[in-house]
């Protein structure tokens, strides 16, 4: 087109020249519109058309496919060149979809036979964040029950992303350092990623394993033996703080748990069998909770007494004294005798400072119990006459582990016996560690850190509810502000026990909002404005509203935007930091002829 307009100036110029010099002709030109004699001329002009591409973003992350198109509608060949300006691509289409696995800067360009240039595009491919290496939290979770996780950004910058591995498990929040993971249909593992809060870029999956709770056989044999008078240690997995333990023994005269009855691990004190026949035996129950769950299992103990030997002759001796048995009947050498005692003792500790001594000695029927001597060496002795059968001795509250020995005689000076008891220092709580401030629905962890050979924690966390064990969670249901004491009671196998109180502060009434659109239906590009709104009894918490992708921060629960897609809001109360997150989709109108 141009060129044909500069040939019609310059035919112009030259004609009217040769009317100012009274020439018909202008070189080869015919003038005939100015009364020269006629001429004719044909000249072709190509017109190309100028390229221009097109795409919605200029930085993208890496793994993310980038889309290109032009100002026109036909094919165009396209070329992609790195920051070396090597070729990586080349192909022919009418636009361009490609995913940059590389983070670096790159040319599109785009050319054709009809296009007078060649079109350039830049774009930069960010590097994503790095992956996690670590979260926190459980690995194993009951079927309908719920496990807290949490990570820590490696950046200011970075935000969580949380995404559960399984359909019917989703987190409560999509994003944050916190996320609470309630199952329904399936325990699946879970996926954080790290995000770029200016471009959205997400680092690769880190998945914290998370598998389905199962209870261990308890792995004791069917019946256990033992003699009486001896302590059996009863060992079964410990799956704390998954199962809640309670262990009974019956008949319960027959034997006698050691410590407490709710843990894993118990010590069984078997009596000496006054009262029943060897053997005796003894059923224990389990009983386990978990997971909603309840199983009982029934082991048993089979407890040996010696014989109550035949009592014919006056002479006392003692069990340890015989050397040989033959015709049913005890013997010194060749000498028949009968036994009129055999002796033991149990040891226990007050917690005051004194070995407590029970003679548990059998006794033939009649027969004039002497006094006996307790003597632990070095450091006291006690007398007992009959009827006494218990006394007690100072050995002083320990300061570290320390055992002792109880040697027993009699008076006839025959009759021996020693035992001995190892005690350690009494059990201290030296710090609880806990979350100053909690939110209600959400579960808080709770550890002890004390001192002492420690059997059982006992938790009342003033909400009329109970726990066992450490390192446990426990979820408040209370009222805003309210500020519940906290009590920790520990226990050692002999009894002594240690108090702690704590004060936490349980806020953030639940946030059951619901999003609303502020006016009337706008185009994309026109202000729309979008609310969350709180239930009238959170309305007077001070709170902040964090919205996502446009990052801005509201006091009113309002945020303004422009173009449809899914925004997000988390709002966080002031006071304890609880917060709760939702999700709208927002849509525009099209066009102007949409109304």
């Amino acid at each position: 087109m141009k060129r044909k307009l500069y040939f019609l100036l310059v035919l112009f110029e030259c004609c009217l020249l040769s009317i100012t010099q009274a020439k018909p002709e202008c070189n080869e030109y015919k003038c005939s519109f100015l009364d020269c004699e006629p001429f004719s001329i044909q000249t072709t002009i190509l017109v190309r058309d100028t390229l221009s591409i097109f795409s919605n973003s200029e930085k993208i992350c890496k793994g993310s496919t980038g889309f290109f198109y032009t100002n026109t509608s036909g094919k165009v060949r396209w070329e992609i060149y790195d920051s070396n300006n090597s070729l990586i691509y080349s192909g022919k289409s009418d636009t361009l979809s490609y995913t940059f696995d590389i983070s670096d800067s790159y040319k599109i360009t785009a050319s054709g036979a009809r296009y007078s240039t060649t079109a350039e595009y830049r774009i930069t491919v960010l590097e994503n964040p790095p992956a996690l290496t670590t979260t926190q939290g459980p690995n194993v979770a009951c079927l309908f029950g719920s496990i807290l996780l949490s990570g820590t950004p490696t950046h200011p910058n970075y935000y969580l992303e949380w995404e559960t591995q399984c359909t019917f498990a989703p987190p409560s929040s999509v994003s944050g350092d916190e996320v609470t993971i309630t199952y329904s249909g399936e325990v699946c593992d879970v996926a954080v990623y790290q995000v770029d809060n200016e471009y959205g870029c997400r680092s690769q999956a880190y998945i914290h394993e998370v598998e389905p709770f199962v209870l261990a056989p308890h792995g004791l044999p069917a019946v256990t033996h033992t003699c009486a008078g001896s302590t059996v240690n009863i060992e079964i997995p410990n799956q704390v703080p998954n199962v809640l333990y309670e262990w009974e023994l019956f008949p319960p005269n027959a034997a006698s748990i050691q410590g407490d009855h709710l843990q894993p691990e118990i010590d069984v004190l078997t009596n000496h069998l006054y009262n029943f026949v060897s053997p005796t035996i003894v059923s224990m129950q389990l009983t386990r909770k978990f997971c909603a769950q309840k199983v009982i299992e029934i082991v048993r103990l089979s407890i040996e007494d010696e014989e109550t030997p035949t009592l014919e002759f006056p002479d006392t001796v003692c069990t340890n004294e015989i050397v040989t048995e033959f015709d049913e009947q005890p013997h010194i050498g060749s000498e028949r005798v009968a036994i009129e005692c055999v002796p033991a003792i149990k040891l226990t500790y007050n917690c005051n400072g004194y070995v407590v001594i029970t003679d548990i000695s059998k006794y033939k029927n009649g027969y004039t119990i002497p006094e006996r001597s307790y003597t632990i060496p070095g450091v006291g002795s006690v007398s007992m006459l009959y009827p006494t059968m218990v006394d007690s001795i100072n050995v002083g509250i320990p300061t570290d582990t320390i055992t002792y020995v109880v040697n027993m005689s009699m008076d006839n000076g025959k009759c021996t016996y020693s035992q001995s008891i190892t005690l350690t220092p009494h059990p201290t709580i030296t710090d609880i560690e806990f979350s100053p401030k909690m939110c209600i629905n959400t579960p808080f962890q709770f550890t002890a850190n004390t001192t002492g050979d420690i059997c059982n924690y006992k938790w009342d966390f003033g909400d009329n509810s109970y726990n066992y064990g450490n390192n446990i969670y426990h979820t408040y249901h209370i009222d805003l502000n309210e500020s519940p004491l906290v009590q920790l009671t520990i226990t050692d196998r002999w009894g002594c026990s240690a108090t702690d109180t704590v004060y936490v502060e349980v806020g953030g009434t639940k946030l059951n909002g619901y999003f609303g659109k502020l006016g009337n239906d706008v185009y994309m590009g026109e202000a729309r404005v979008i609310q969350y709104q709180q239930p009238f009894a959170v309305a007077t918490i001070l709170a902040h509203y964090y919205w996502r992708p446009n990052e801005t921060v509201t006091t009113n629960g309002q945020c303004t935007v422009y173009k449809t897609g899914n925004y997000i809001v988390l709002v966080v109360t002031d006071n304890y930091g609880c917060k709760v997150e939702d999700m709208i989709n927002v849509g525009f109108l099209n066009t102007h002829t949409a109304r």
